[in-house]
């Protein structure tokens, strides 16, 4: 309520309603639920129908034929559109560059649809994926606009990399603009959304797998919802590998090469474990992970090191705009390991 409340302009009832959601959520408890620590499908299932009543456009404006099928026609080019706020110097923009650089030209033309309704800057991913698209197009701020758009340019299939990040992107998943809707990983539950058909993860990052063959030997596909305890409303596909492909990263600068640990200010005489998290050279390892990301479940890992390497020193990486963040973690791990 909290969201819809600010989406329609009351700010103090908004606030009001984030208030009364911290006093429900103590302690952990969100950050233990938000992260597939209980079924959100009821949750996630509700809220749309609350959107609907909030938003009647939602079901009133378009129409839903052909939801969840592609056409006969096998030898076209299937127009695939991506649809993302974040196609930035962000963990989505990350992620899905790779994918998109890699498709098969011969099957695919890809357009990328660039969401600037609150943040139209450009960087250098951005920059990768207008050379790398067929089409790069930014999405006007009516989601009206938007979606007649979208509806007019024909596509086959549309994927979110991720839903949940900002609202706009959210509601705009809510209209059925394709034959077929995808939602990739960036976040990993489901959205309960009917106009989602597929969920794309990867059989690494789930529990249970189906015991049904399919032909295409890098997927395997879930018709129900084992995934954790939690179920999804889509229909789950899971590669075998992680489902992206990582840019090469730029080779290190001689300045960068020269940095040691002196200068970083880190003990010369211990083993450092660095999150986020890379295997590197001798008595270095790193988790690569967000401060806002380290669920409370993980504290008994950091725990492990800790109590089995007596030489351990555990760093985390943050910025200055983390500051909550870094003071919530501190007192969270002097309760858990003493001292920080």
């Amino acid at each position: 309520m909290g969201v819809f409340m600010d989406e329609l302009g009351p700010f103090d009832e908004s606030l009001r309603f984030f208030s009364y959601a911290a006093q429900l959520c103590d302690g952990d408890k969100a950050t233990l639920e938000v992260h597939i620590g209980i079924d959100v499908l009821p949750i996630q299932r509700a809220v749309n129908q609350l959107r609907t009543a909030v938003y009647p456009s939602l079901s009133s404006m378009f129409e839903r034929r052909n939801s969840g099928r592609l056409s006969g026609d096998n030898h076209k080019l299937r127009r695939v559109g991506f649809i993302s706020t974040w196609f930035r110097v962000h963990s989505v923009g990350k992620l899905l560059l790779g994918v998109v650089q890699n498709l098969d030209r011969t099957k695919f033309r890809v357009i990328i649809y660039h969401c600037v309704h609150f943040l139209r800057e450009s960087d250098k991913i951005t920059e990768a994926f207008k050379h790398t698209a067929d089409e790069f197009v930014e999405l006007p701020k009516s989601q009206d606009t938007a979606v007649q758009m979208l509806r007019k340019a024909l596509l086959d299939v549309v994927v979110f990399p991720e839903l949940g990040m900002d609202e706009w992107t959210v509601l705009l998943s809510h209209h059925r603009v394709a034959p077929i809707q995808c939602v990739f990983w960036g976040h990993p539950i489901t959205t309960g959304n009917p106009h989602i058909d597929y969920f794309i993860s990867s059989e690494h990052f789930v529990s249970e797998h189906s015991k049904e063959p399919n032909q295409n030997q890098n997927i395997k596909q879930l018709k129900l919802s084992g995934y954790r305890q939690s179920s999804f409303s889509e229909q789950i596909v899971l590669f075998r590998g992680l489902s992206t492909i990582f840019t090469e990263p730029k080779r290190l600068t001689a300045e960068s090469e020269r940095i040691t640990r002196s200068r970083l200010h880190l003990p010369t005489n211990r083993r450092i474990y660095l999150c986020p998290r890379r295997k590197t050279s001798t008595n270095f390892m790193a988790w690569m992970q967000t401060l806002m990301k380290l669920h409370p479940a993980f504290d008994e890992a950091l725990a492990g090191i800790l109590a089995h390497d007596e030489k351990a020193t555990i760093v985390l990486l943050a910025s200055d705009t983390q500051i909550v963040w870094m003071e919530k973690l501190r007192r969270r791990f002097r309760q858990r390991f003493g001292r920080v």
